[in-house]
């Protein structure tokens, strides 16, 4: 990661014009990762706001709708993390509001990028609002997968599988556990090539079970932890799910359930 940013300034300052442009959303991106990567660091709290800031600035520098745009979603998704939906709603609001004129006319990384910022949309306003008009935003993003090639996927998290996934995790979080189990059965997750996104299903999967006092909530994050244990062993819900099922789930389950826990770190 310090490399990318390394060469990501240089390239910013070798050129100039349309490439100065080019280089400052690259390194807008770089940015991005490095969000992602910092959010899981508890002790990396500065660093983390860097570069949600630095990605935001340099998208907006860059004068490119699509850079401007995704600037705008990452840094919803802090404002999400840090307990602040509605400044969240509003950034991705701006950010749906930038690229609506390119929908028609532009390129297939427009509407991709648009879908993937109505998916968010749709996500906060279920999981920290739980208002149902969430689906709304997820019809939204289902149209528009429709109208782009079969295999498309932006590299921002949007494809016909991302989707399907989100009408699982919208459902759970809405407390609709039987629409989310269901949903959930028409999912490939193999298909899905991100393994964080393949864990983050299988423990909306559990949770869905869980809500319904079903013991086999376990299976799910058994199969998330070969996908990616980080990705559960940082997931509150998936903690808050094994701590339960180890204290007072059916015996049969908790010496299982222990196990998963000592190998995530999990305080029994």
């Amino acid at each position: 990661m310090p490399g990318l940013i390394r060469a990501g300034r240089s390239s910013v300052r070798a050129h100039e014009g349309d490439e100065k442009r080019a280089a400052r959303a690259a390194l807008a991106d770089v940015m991005h990762l490095g969000q992602a990567y910092l959010a899981w660091q508890g002790t990396a709290h500065h660093w983390y706001w860097l570069t949600v800031d630095k990605g935001y600035s340099l998208g907006e520098d860059a004068d490119a709708p699509m850079a401007y745009a995704a600037g705008l979603m990452y840094s919803a998704f802090a404002f999400r993390t840090t307990g602040r939906p509605e400044q969240a709603l509003d950034l991705l609001r701006l950010a749906t509001d930038a690229l609506n004129p390119f929908l028609e006319t532009g390129a297939d990384e427009a509407r991709g990028l648009w879908g993937a910022i109505q998916l968010a949309r749709a996500s906060t306003t279920a999981r920290h609002f739980g208002d149902p008009s969430a689906w709304v935003h997820w019809e939204d993003a289902n149209r528009m997968v429709s109208l782009l090639p079969e295999s498309y996927a932006h590299h921002h998290g949007y494809s016909a599988g991302h989707v399907a996934l989100h009408r699982t995790w919208i459902a759970q979080a809405l407390g609709d556990a039987s629409e989310a189990i269901r949903s959930a059965d028409a999912v490939n997750i193999e298909s899905i090539p991100s393994r964080n996104w393949r864990a983050s299903h299988l423990v909306h999967l559990s949770r869905a079970l869980h809500q319904q006092r079903d013991s086999g909530a376990l299976i799910p994050l058994i199969q998330a932890e070969r996908h990616s244990a980080e990705s559960i062993q940082f997931n509150m819900a998936a903690r808050e799910v094994v701590s339960h099922l180890v204290h007072h789930g059916p015996m049969s389950v908790r010496s299982e359930a222990a196990q998963l826990a000592e190998r995530l770190g999990i305080a029994a």
